[in-house]
C-alpha cells in the first residue's frame, strides 16, 4: 500500500526532497506538510550486511506517528526501501532525525506543519488535547479530551476502539458546542475518553487516531500526543476488587410496618464516579439477620457520563422475606473504597433499622377492631367542625353590629351576643365578660372598661350624642378584640 502511494507521490507534490548521506539515502514528500495530513518517508540503503527493519524510529516520537511501515527488498541490486506514512503532532517546526544503522546515517531534514485546513469551507481546524492527571493511582479513571474547532456543525468524527495490554479504554459521547472565533461561527467537537490502569507502573500508550470525515470523505487524522503515565500502587490494604473513586449508595427503606412470610423487594443503587459499572461492589448478598431471609438478588449495570468522565450505576433488586414476628433488625450495609482525592480509605455505612412484623391477619383484626373507635371519632370530628363554623358565622354577625353600633347600649349587646356565642352565662357584667375573655381567648389589645361605664352611664341618664371622641375608641378596641376572635377561627378553617 505504502509503495502504491509513493508511486502516486510526484502526481501529488511539486517535488520530493532527496537528503543522502554516508549509506542512508532519505527522500520525503515535502517539506511543509499540513496537520493531519501524512507525509510519506523513504529511506534506502545498498549495504547488504545490515537490514533497515533494524532501523531505530524512536527519534521520530517527538514529532511524528509512525502510522505505517513496509520495507521492500530488490534482490537483484541488493537496494532496500523502508517506506514510512507518518503523521505530525502538532503545528510548528518538526525534522526527521538522524538515522543511524550501524556505521551508517542519514542528515537531519527540516519540515514545517501548517494549521489542518477545512477542504470543503477553507477554513483552519485548531486541535486541542487535554489529560486529567498523568500520574493516577491503579484503577484510577484518566479522563482525555480532544477539542477538534471546525468550521463544520455537522461533522462526523471516527475512532477506532484501542486495543492496550492492562488499559481498559471507554469513549465517551461525541459533543458539540456553537462558539466564535475571530468573529467566525465554529464549532467545537469535543471528544472524551477514560483510561483504567489495571496495573502499577511506567507506561507509554499511543492512542488510535481520530479520523475528519467531510462529505463521506476521511480527510485528516488526528493523533492524540504519547501519552506517559506513571501509576502509583495502591497501598497493600486495598484489595484488588475495592473500587477506586467516589461511591454514593442509595437504598429506601423497608417499611417500618411489615408482614410476616410475605416477599419483598429491597431495592439498592450504588454509583460510582470515574468507575465502570462492573466495578462497583457487589451487595447482593447482605449479611444473614435472625428473622430475615435474603433471595439471589437481580443487577442491573448501567454507564453515563458527565462533566468528570464515566458515572457507572448498579441497581440490586435483592428479594427478602421475614419469616418470624415481632421486633426485628434489618442489616447494616457497609460500602468501602478508595478515594484517590484524598489517598484514603472511606466508608459508607447504611445503619440498621427496626421493623415490626406480624401476620397479616392480625392486622387485619387491628383494623376490624379499630372501625368502631374511628367512626366515633370522625362523627365527634364533624360535630366539632359544624359547630366551629356556627360560630365563625355569628361572630361575622357580631362585627356587623359593632360596625353599626351607635350608642354604648348597642356595645353592651353585642358583648352579650359573643357569651351567647361561646356558650357563657348570660348576664355577665362588662367586667367580668372581659376577665373571661382575657382567660381564654385573648387579653390584646386592652378594653378601656373606665371609658366604658362612663359612656354607658352617661347613655341611661341622658340623651345626649354619643358619636364624640370616647365612644369611637371604646367602638375601636372592642372591634379589635372580636376580630381577633373572627380572624383565628377562619385561619383554622
Amino acid at each position: 500500500m505504502l509503495l502504491l502511494l509513493w508511486g502516486l507521490v510526484p502526481s501529488l507534490v511539486p517535488a520530493t526532497r532527496v537528503h543522502a548521506a554516508t549509506g542512508l539515502q532519505v527522500r520525503v514528500s515535502s517539506l511543509q506538510v499540513e496537520l493531519g495530513k501524512p507525509l510519506l518517508v523513504e529511506v534506502t540503503t545498498r549495504e547488504h550486511r545490515v537490514s533497515l527493519t533494524d532501523l531505530d524510529l524512536s527519534g521520530l516520537a517527538d514529532w511524528f506517528v509512525v502510522a505505517e511501515k513496509e520495507t521492500i527488498v530488490d534482490k537483484a541490486t541488493g537496494t532496500q526501501q523502508l517506506h514510512l506514512r507518518l503523521y505530525p503532532l502538532a503545528m510548528g517546526e518538526a525534522q526527521i532525525p538522524v538515522f543511524h544503522l550501524d556505521t551508517l546515517h542519514s542528515d537531519a531534514i527540516p519540515i514545517t506543519v501548517t494549521a489542518a485546513m477545512d477542504p470543503k469551507a477553507a477554513a483552519p481546524i485548531r486541535v486541542e488535547t487535554q489529560v486529567s492527571t498523568e500520574t493516577p493511582w491503579q484503577r484510577e479513571q484518566v479522563l482525555l479530551r480532544m477539542d477538534i474547532i471546525a468550521p463544520a456543525a455537522i461533522l462526523k468524527l471516527r475512532s477506532e476502539p484501542g486495543r492496550l495490554h492492562g488499559i481498559r479504554m471507554v469513549a465517551l459521547q461525541h459533543t458539540a458546542t456553537p462558539v466564535e472565533i475571530a468573529g467566525r461561527a465554529m464549532t467545537r467537537h469535543t471528544l472524551r475518553w477514560a483510561l483504567f490502569a489495571e496495573t502499577a507502573g511506567h507506561r507509554q500508550l499511543r492512542l488510535p487516531p481520530v479520523a475528519y470525515v467531510r462529505d463521506g470523505v476521511t480527510t485528516h487524522r488526528f493523533y492524540f500526543p504519547a501519552l506517559d503515565l506513571q501509576v502509583r500502587p495502591l497501598p497493600v490494604y486495598v484489595p484488588p476488587t475495592m473500587p477506586v473513586g467516589q461511591l454514593a449508595v442509595l437504598a429506601p427503606p423497608l417499611p417500618r410496618l411489615s408482614f410476616r412470610g410475605e416477599l419483598m423487594n429491597w431495592q439498592v443503587t450504588v454509583t460510582g464516579q470515574g468507575l465502570p459499572a462492573t466495578w462497583l461492589p457487589d451487595i447482593s448478598a447482605p449479611e444473614a439477620t435472625p428473622g430475615m431471609t435474603f433471595y439471589t438478588a437481580r443487577v442491573q449495570h448501567r454507564e453515563d457520563e458527565n462533566g468528570d468522565g464515566l458515572k457507572g450505576s448498579a441497581v440490586f433488586r435483592i428479594p427478602l422475606k421475614f419469616t418470624a414476628s415481632g421486633l426485628l433488625r434489618s442489616p447494616e450495609l457497609v460500602v468501602q473504597y478508595f478515594d484517590p482525592r484524598s489517598a484514603t480509605l472511606r466508608r459508607l455505612i447504611l445503619p440498621a433499622r427496626q421493623h415490626v412484623v406480624i401476620p397479616r391477619w392480625l392486622f387485619y383484626i387491628m383494623v376490624v377492631l379499630a372501625l368502631p373507635s374511628g367512626y366515633r371519632f370522625l362523627r365527634m370530628l364533624v360535630a366539632h367542625l359544624r359547630a366551629r363554623w356556627r360560630l365563625l358565622r355569628r361572630y361575622r354577625v357580631i362585627l356587623a353590629d359593632i360596625a353599626r353600633a351607635r350608642t354604648p347600649r348597642d356595645l353592651r349587646q353585642c358583648i352579650a351576643a359573643s357569651c351567647s356565642a361561646e356558650g357563657w352565662p348570660a348576664g355577665l357584667s362588662v367586667r367580668r365578660w372581659y376577665a373571661r375573655w382575657k382567660v381564654s381567648i385573648t387579653s390584646a389589645p386592652r378594653l378601656p372598661l373606665d371609658i366604658f361605664y362612663q359612656e354607658l352611664y352617661a347613655a341611661d341618664r341622658t340623651t345626649v350624642n354619643n358619636q364624640g371622641r370616647a365612644f369611637a375608641e371604646l367602638k375601636t378596641a372592642l372591634t379589635r378584640l372580636v376580630r381577633q376572635r373572627y380572624r383565628r377561627l377562619k385561619w383554622w378553617w
